[in-house]
C-alpha cells in the first residue's frame, strides 16, 4: 500500500526553517559558487519550469595520459595501462612524429578497440578552449565534437559545468535540426602540487563529480611526478573503484532533478552561451 504525503507548501516550509533557525536570517546561510549566490532552501514552487533534460549515457572510458618522450618507454607504459583496465591512452608529446615512430609507439596494441590520442602540439585543452571549440564544432553540427574539461576545487562546480558543455552543445545541434551527440573528456590533474596524499583525495573527489557530470572518457594525474607504475595503477584504480564498487557508470545524468545542480548548471551555461555570442559577433 502507498501513502501519499501531504503536499506542504513553500509558506509553511520556510515558517518551519525560520523556527529552526532561532531568529537568524536565511540568507545568513546562502553561498556562492562561479559568482552566484544560491540558498540551501529550495521548493518545487521555485521551477519556473522543467530543467531541459540532458541527453547522456550511463558510463565512460578509463583513460590513462603517457607523458613519456621516449618511444620505447611510452610504449611500454601504455600497455601497461591497458593490462591494468584502461580503454583510452593519451600520448602528450608536444612534437610531430614520423609514421614509422607512431608505429613504434603502438606496437601491440589494439587500435581498433582502444581509444588513441597523440598530442603532436602543446595545446591548452579544458575550461579556456571549450567555447572557443563549441563555436567550431557548430560549423560542423553533423560530426560528433570532443569537448575538453577540467575540474575545479568545487565538487557542485565540476559536475554542473560538464553538464553545462553538454547542454550547450545540446542546445546548439537541436537549434541546426541536428541530434548529433558530443563526447567530453576531462583531465584532472595535480590539484594540490605535490602533496601526493592529497592528491589521491581531491583527484577522488574530481573524479566523482565528472563523473556524475557525465564525462565520456576520464583521465586522472598519477598523484606524484615523475610518475611511477606504482602511481599510474592507483589513478586507474580510482576509477575502477568507482565503476565497480560504487557503480557509478549505471546511472545516465544522475544529478537530474536536484534543484541546486540544475540551477548551478544553468548559470554556467548562461555564461558559456553569452561567452559564445560575444566571440562570434567579433569574429563575424
Amino acid at each position: 500500500m502507498q501513502t501519499k504525503f501531504k503536499d506542504i507548501s513553500k509558506a509553511e516550509w520556510l515558517a518551519k526553517v525560520e523556527k529552526d533557525l532561532k531568529g537568524k536570517p536565511l540568507s545568513s546561510l546562502d553561498f556562492e559558487v562561479a559568482g552566484k549566490t544560491f540558498s540551501p532552501f529550495h521548493h518545487r514552487e521555485d521551477l519556473v519550469k522543467a530543467p531541459t533534460q540532458i541527453r547522456s549515457s550511463p558510463g565512460w572510458k578509463i583513460g590513462v595520459q603517457i607523458s613519456e618522450q621516449d618511444i620505447e618507454d611510452a610504449n611500454k607504459v601504455a600497455l601497461e595501462a591497458l593490462a591494468g583496465g584502461a580503454e583510452s591512452l593519451w600520448f602528450s608529446f608536444y612534437r610531430p612524429k614520423t609514421n614509422e615512430q607512431k608505429d613504434r609507439l603502438l606496437q601491440g596494441i589494439y587500435t581498433d578497440i582502444v581509444d588513441i590520442v597523440i598530442d603532436e602540439e602543446e595545446t591548452e585543452k579544458g575550461r579556456g578552449s571549450v567555447v572557443y571549440d563549441l563555436l567550431a564544432a557548430s560549423k560542423q553540427p553533423a560530426q560528433a565534437p570532443t569537448f575538453f574539461t577540467v575540474p575545479s576545487h568545487d565538487f557542485g562546480h565540476t559536475l554542473a559545468y560538464n553538464r553545462a558543455v553538454r547542454l550547450c552543445w545540446q542546445l546548439i545541434a537541436n537549434a541546426l535540426g541536428q541530434t548529433t551527440p558530443c563526447h567530453i573528456t576531462s583531465f584532472i590533474p595535480k590539484l594540490n602540487g605535490n602533496d601526493t596524499n592529497l592528491n589521491k583525495i581531491s583527484g577522488t573527489v574530481a573524479a566523482v563529480a565528472s563523473v556524475c557530470g557525465g564525462v565520456d572518457t576520464l583521465f586522472i594525474a598519477a598523484s606524484e611526478g615523475p610518475a611511477t607504475a606504482f602511481s599510474r595503477r592507483i589513478a586507474r584504480n580510482i576509477q575502477h573503484l568507482l565503476r565497480e564498487e560504487s557503480h557509478l557508470g549505471r546511472v545516465a545524468d544522475p544529478a537530474a532533478g536536484s534543484y541546486y545542480l540544475e540551477a548551478l548548471t544553468d548559470h554556467l551555461a548562461r555564461e558559456i552561451w553569452a561567452e559564445l555570442q560575444r566571440i562570434s559577433s567579433v569574429s563575424a
